[in-house]
């Protein structure tokens, strides 16, 4: 059922019984707001909005409305005991004449630090103490008469005072400096002092200006004496014109510019200074190149286009060093380098070991052993020896062959009689690239030489065949030796014929200090002195056997040559 409130009755509806009922709008809001606005009646300025806690609260012109005090169990508040009521002072809240201040309020945390508030106790120091050249604290300004006689350290100088002494100081030292050129004659006249006065203090000593060529006279006007007559100018013995000193420095035949870095990569150079019209014959400029060249190199000065360079004996210039500075001078086609010192093909094998020396690719260090002192001694023998490396000022060199017993390995010898044009005769088998044959012979009764001379040559390694031109019952008796080396280089043999009395057999190049020849023939020789029917065999060089006679026979040569290590 419906009921209405105590105090302004207004219509309230009771959800459990009306809450069918359907919602009047008259009775349920308009009849309310009506009992509401009568009851309040209209707001003054002084009452509107005015709530005072702790007494009531005043709304809107109807009154105050009590409201209850609240009561904590404390004895007191701020010196307030009972029920105490809380105005906004004893809460910390700031007055209207202190405006906010809780969220501005200076934190304990705050006083002496950095950033913070100063304290009381630090400002009082700071006051306490006076400033100096190496104290801080406070400073004070100094009075007219401490700024006057300047004996104080500690204040500091206002700059009335200041610009009052120095006014003194300036004027005293003016005064000062003109009573050195000036006079007092009394009464307050000055005049000036004399000329040698003044030269006195000036430290010009006594000469007449007038007899030195370092003064004008009136009439001059001008230090006649000392100056250039224009007939002087450009003249031989006189002074160069500006413009010809110009054209001079510009001239870079006569004077060689330095042009500073180049630019471009290795090889291809240029630089831009000094600028120039045309590159011409006799023109030097000097450069500091800035990286290292590969090979052959050209440089482009301002632009005249790419010159190679070139070294005096007109080998290209391939060596060039990063920060090097190079003088060249243009012959017309291409940069010639001056000054460049030593030049050649030698390498560091080539020079001894710590000497220096200057090649086409720059300096060099040599690395060749140097075996002076060493008394080295190469000895020929069967063990193969390799010299040393180096340098030798006259290393002692054994020449003798190596014939020695030790050499030999084996010896067989014999005696045959020679009845057919070719008697063979069987041995033990040796080396043939290690053996040779000697033989004499015997001839029986008087006969001519194609009947008695005997040729012998070893044929295989088991077999010695001996020849004659023609067999007769008058025979020869050969007596052979067939020996055989350990320690044998090399071992050449054959068969020439000739008739001439001066022949020549090629062979195989050998050491002639070191080899041996061996030979033996037949001839058609039928004369009756046998004596003339004998040639000569020698090693004449390396690659020669020269052979002699004294008639012209036919000869069939049996040769050999063993070369020893």
């Amino acid at each position: 059922m419906a009921t209405n409130t105590p105090n302004l009755g207004l219509l309230k509806k009771d959800p459990a019984t009306d809450g069918l009922d359907t919602f009047n709008i008259q009775t349920m809001l308009n009849d309310n707001w009506d009992k509401i606005d009568a009851t309040t009646g209209p707001a003054s300025a002084a009452t509107k909005g005015v709530v005072k806690i702790g007494s009531g609260i005043n709304v809107d012109g109807v009154g105050v409305i009590s409201v209850p005090t609240f009561t904590a169990p404390v004895s007191s508040v701020n010196s307030k005991t009972g029920v105490v009521v809380l105005d906004p002072s004893d809460i910390g809240a700031a007055t209207s004449a202190q405006g906010t201040k809780a969220d501005s309020a200076l934190q304990t945390s705050q006083l002496g630090t950095v950033g913070g508030v100063a304290k009381q106790d630090d400002l009082s120091t700071h006051l306490a103490t006076n400033a100096s050249e190496t104290v801080k604290g406070h400073v004070e300004l100094a009075t007219a008469a401490e700024t006057t006689t300047g004996t104080d350290n500690t204040r500091a100088v206002h700059t009335a005072g200041l610009k009052v002494e120095l006014d003194k100081r300036i004027s005293h030292s003016l005064a000062t400096a003109v009573s050195d050129f000036i006079i007092s004659s009394g009464a307050g006249v000055f005049v000036k002092k004399t000329l040698a006065e003044v030269k006195t203090i000036l430290g010009l000593g006594t000469a007449a200006y007038t007899a030195s060529t370092a003064y004008a006279t009136a009439a001059q006007g001008t230090l006649a004496t000392n100056a250039i007559p224009s007939s002087q100018k450009g003249a031989v013995g006189g002074v160069a014109l500006y413009d010809d000193a110009a054209a001079h420095f510009m001239d870079y035949t006569l004077q060689v510019p330095y042009a500073g870095t180049a630019t471009g990569a290795a090889n291809t150079y240029a630089i831009a200074a000094p600028s120039i019209t045309t590159l011409t014959a006799g023109m030097a400029v000097c450069v500091k190149f800035n990286v290292d060249s590969t090979g052959a190199s050209t440089l482009n000065w301002n632009g005249k286009g790419a010159k190679g360079l070139k070294k005096p004996n007109g080998s290209d210039v391939t060596n060039l060093k990063a920060t090097g500075i190079y003088t060249l001078r243009y012959d017309g086609t291409n940069f010639i380098l001056q000054g460049e010192g030593g030049s050649g093909n030698a390498t560091a094998p080539d020079l001894l070991s710590g000497k220096t020396a200057s090649t086409d690719a720059g300096d060099i260090v040599g690395t060749m052993p140097t075996k002076v002192g060493s008394a080295t001694v190469i000895t020929p023998s069967t063990v193969v020896q390799a010299i040393p490396q180096g340098y030798y000022d006259g290393a002692l060199t054994s020449g003798k062959v190596d014939v020695l017993p030790s050499n030999v390995k084996s010896i067989q010898r014999g005696s045959t009689t020679v009845n057919a044009t070719t008697v063979n005769v069987g041995i033990s088998a040796i080396d043939l690239t290690k053996s040779v044959l000697m033989l004499s012979i015997h001839g029986r009764n008087n006969q001519y030489a194609n009947v008695i001379v005997v040729a012998g040559a070893l044929t295989t390694a088991t077999n010695v065949a001996f020849y004659v031109n023609t067999a007769a019952l008058n025979y020869s008796i050969v007596a052979w030796t067939v020996i055989e080396f350990n320690n044998v280089k090399s071992v050449q043999r054959g068969s020439n014929t000739t008739n001439l009395t001066a022949a020549t057999i090629g062979i195989s190049s050998v050491d002639p200090l070191k080899s041996v020849v061996f030979a033996s023939f037949t001839t058609t020789d039928t004369g009756t002195y046998v004596a003339g029917a004998f040639p000569s065999f020698a090693l004449s060089n390396a690659t020669t056997i020269s052979v002699a006679q004294n008639n012209s026979n036919n000869l069939t040569i049996r040769w050999q040559v063993i070369e020893f290590n």
